[in-house]
């Protein structure tokens, strides 16, 4: 195989990046919410589209933006596959409308907002929410080219070609010999990692327990590589008596997936 690249930590980290998105993110939502109600309350007298004289959309951004970053909203999931992050953005958004006009009900004698106000800035927010999203998914395609994770592959006494531009370890040269005993060993290893969001392991079938054992203890996603599992077709890992699992079918769809 080709000459394993030797190089450590990466000199720009895609989690410094990934927190630039997310936070592009939450300011394209933002403004989302924010420029709907402010254009629907443009739409009339702005008061039947306020609570104590404040726009509604100022109360409406902070529960939404809580409750999307609580449920994982701000996620590698999202950046990925803009969809997903349309629905839960949304329902975070839905959310956010119900709790402020039960709030608006419980604090107030009359409820002082336009309905057809506030339809009409929470169609706008969901139109601008995804059109954001849509757009936003070109953008993180362009700045990382759909590599999002800091990914080091270690390989240990097998031939692997490596088609992805993660960065390639050879265990040998750089003194890694799997021993969960031997500290230095276990220095070293801690140190190579750093900086990496994904650990993979290609190693010979006799040395798997031991680098599943080391990889368990570094604060990271550790993989071990066993290519003879290809051939099966695996679509996950589970469990029966004890005992690890290949998934290799999943069984008729439920209900709500077959809509």
């Amino acid at each position: 195989y080709a000459a394993p690249k030797q190089s450590a930590m990466p000199a720009f980290r895609r989690s410094t990046l990934r927190m630039i998105l997310y936070t592009e993110l939450l300011l394209i939502d933002s403004i989302a919410i924010l420029a709907s109600f402010y254009f629907a309350a443009c739409m009339r007298d702005s008061n039947w589209l306020s609570l104590a004289g404040v726009n509604v959309g100022i109360f409406l951004l902070p529960i939404t933006l809580g409750t999307a970053i609580a449920s994982g909203t701000y996620s590698l999931e999202s950046l990925r596959h803009p969809i997903s992050g349309v629905k839960n953005i949304l329902s975070a958004f839905l959310f956010s409308i119900l709790i402020v006009l039960l709030g608006s009900y419980l604090l107030t004698t009359e409820l002082p907002l336009s309905r057809i106000q506030l339809g009409a800035g929470a169609l706008m927010t969901v139109v601008l929410l995804m059109a954001g999203r849509l757009v936003f998914r070109r953008h993180v395609r362009a700045m990382t080219g759909d590599k999002l994770l800091d990914e080091l592959v270690i390989i240990d006494g097998v031939s692997l070609d490596l088609a992805s531009d993660a960065v390639a370890l050879d265990a040998r040269i750089i003194n890694l010999s799997p021993n969960p005993r031997d500290p230095q060993m276990l220095h070293r290893l801690g140190t190579t990692v750093i900086g990496f969001d994904r650990v993979v392991v290609a190693c010979t079938e006799e040395h798997r327990a031991v680098w599943a054992l080391l990889l368990k203890g570094m604060n990271i996603k550790g993989e071990i590589l066993v290519p003879q599992f290809n051939a099966l077709g695996a679509i996950g890992v589970d469990a029966y008596d004890g005992k690890d699992t290949l998934v290799v079918s999943q069984g008729p769809l439920s209900m709500p997936n077959r809509a």
